[in-house]
């Protein structure tokens, strides 16, 4: 205890304790050698002083002289024939890996190019006989006396004992048993895999690289492939247990996996050029077949490609557009306008991004979420409504549409107002239109929210419990607008969504309500 009056006495008083992992000299116990790590707790006395509480947390048990090739094959088949179906599926199993966890810290750099088996997975393929943990832990010891195989132990709490987490076997045992043994190695080298991951490394590092068309989304690419060529090199095999990346390429074969890889280069090396292309195109010019990628599409999702983003389309984005814009077509004399047909006007992506805003008469702009609203709106009065540029959004808003927005907000900057289902849905694309008019300035307001045209919609969709629930989240998290909040809670309420559809009795009233839409 501090004395009366006195300063604290340090070693008494602990600001804070922390634990450091210590690797102890590897020692010779029977025909092993052992590498064990501990824990050491520390804690801070105006020095560092080490506590007397130490815990065993992992052991590496090597043999002390490893076995040749030629000698673990005659081990090999000198076994039963219940040992012999869980050495082949040790060698099914034992893959590559460069994960920064305990087992490899425990592994250490005296053990370089393990390839590397967890006790569950082996537990789960080996027969009933070895089924059990203890009967696993025996045989692979035996093995392991034998110079075949390194067994990684690892304590999963204090009061616990070490128990068996990974087994380690070389490549070159491996590929002495698994022809003897009738396994088809999975980690066997693939020199056709591994010179074409070279070819994609190669060609992902110049575009991450290049000073002229450098695409910083290559770069976490061109590491992925680095990676996977290092351990193809080592292991024999790509390393598939890291992240959700590797997730993905791991689901199928060499082939699924050699399409992915392909379809990712392809599309970056469009990018760098600033080339659009179509899905069909880019499958072409991956994989030589215009339809190999199709099924292929969910997994460049999965995989982080944002195809319209890299530029990618299933077909050339059309954009549908109504209003008072007039424009120019590069080539040509003549200025063209929006409203000079007799609904809408039909535009792709590359004539949008290519035209030039010669004058807009829109006094606001008006953002739809569905085809058929949308269409219904083309068909009010012109004289009433035309001073509004419509734009078709279908869900959320394209490139095109975007494109087009900058392009007349920056000409003439006019309040913008969007009409969209009344559901999360909604909510989110009227979150990322009102970035767009937000950059130039301008208010974005909904319309068709107010509670008398909720209570008048023709139908309602029930809510789910997982609708609710978000609804609920967003409302307490606070954060957006009133607006929105106002009428989530209306819908809330309710216990039902509103379709656009449902309102288009009363699209009149509605737009009418909004001064800014009137002409």
């Amino acid at each position: 205890m501090p004395e009366p009056g006195g300063a604290p006495r340090p070693d008494h008083v602990c600001s804070f304790t922390r634990e450091r992992l210590h690797r102890l000299e590897a020692t010779v116990s029977g025909d092993f050698v052992e590498s064990r790590v501990v824990r050491a707790r520390f804690c801070e006395c105006g020095q560092h002083r080490v506590s007397d509480r130490r815990a065993d947390v992992g052991l590496v048990r090597s043999p002390r002289r490893q076995a040749a090739p030629e000698q673990a094959l005659q081990v090999g088949l000198a076994l039963s024939e219940g040992e012999k179906a869980v050495v082949r599926a040790l060698l099914r199993l034992a893959k590559s890996s460069v994960r920064p966890e305990a087992g490899q810290e425990l592994s250490g750099p005296d053990l370089p190019g393990r390839l590397r088996c967890s006790a569950k997975a082996l537990l789960r393929a080996a027969p009933p006989a070895f089924a059990k943990l203890m009967a696993l832990d025996g045989l692979l010891s035996r093995l392991a006396r034998q110079g075949l195989c390194d067994l990684v132990y690892r304590r999963q709490e204090m009061t616990r004992p070490l128990e068996l987490r990974e087994v380690l076997v070389s490549p070159a045992i491996c590929e002495a048993l698994a022809g003897p043994l009738g396994v088809r190695r999975p980690g066997a080298v693939d020199r056709e895999t591994l010179t074409f991951m070279e070819g994609i490394h190669r060609r992902l590092a110049e575009l991450a690289k290049s000073k002229l068309t450098g695409q910083p989304e290559a770069l976490p690419w061109a590491d992925l492939a680095d990676r996977h060529r290092g351990t193809l090199e080592v292991g024999g095999s790509p390393d598939l247990t890291t992240d959700e990346k590797d997730a993905v390429l791991a689901r199928g074969g060499t082939r699924k996996y050699r399409q992915l890889w392909l379809a990712v280069t392809e599309a970056l090396e469009a990018l760098s050029r600033g080339e659009d292309m179509l899905f069909r195109e880019l499958s072409v010019r991956a994989t030589g077949d215009s339809k190999s990628l199709a099924a292929l599409r969910g997994d460049l999702v999965r995989l982080g490609v944002s195809l319209e983003d890299w530029g990618i389309f299933e077909h050339q984005p059309i954009l549908r557009a109504l209003g008072p814009v007039e424009y120019r077509l590069p080539g040509c004399r003549g200025t063209l306008r929006l409203d000079a047909v007799a609904d809408y006007a039909c535009l792709t992506l590359r004539t949008v991004s290519g035209l030039q805003i010669i004058r807009s008469g829109a006094s606001a702009v008006l953002i739809v979420e569905n085809l058929t609203p949308f269409e219904a709106l083309a068909r009010e009065d012109r004289q009433r409504f035309g001073g509004v540029l419509a734009l078709y959004a279908g869900g959320f808003i394209g490139r095109a549409e975007t494109v087009l927005l900058h392009k007349v907000l920056a000409v003439r900057p006019v309040p913008g107002f969007i009409w969209t289902d009344l559901d999360l849905g909604g909510h989110r694309i009227f979150v990322a239109v009102e970035r767009v008019f937000r950059e130039h300035g301008q208010p974005l307001t909904r319309i068709g929210a107010a509670p008398e045209f909720i209570d008048r919609a023709t139908t309602g969709i029930p809510l789910t419990a997982e609708e609710r629930a978000e609804m609920e989240r967003l409302i307490a998290k606070g954060g957006i607008l009133d607006g929105e909040a106002q009428w989530l809670r209306t819908v809330l309420a309710r216990g039902a969504k509103v379709e656009q559809e449902a309102q288009l009795t009363v699209l009149r009233q509605l737009l009418d309500r909004e001064p800014g839409l009137v002409g």
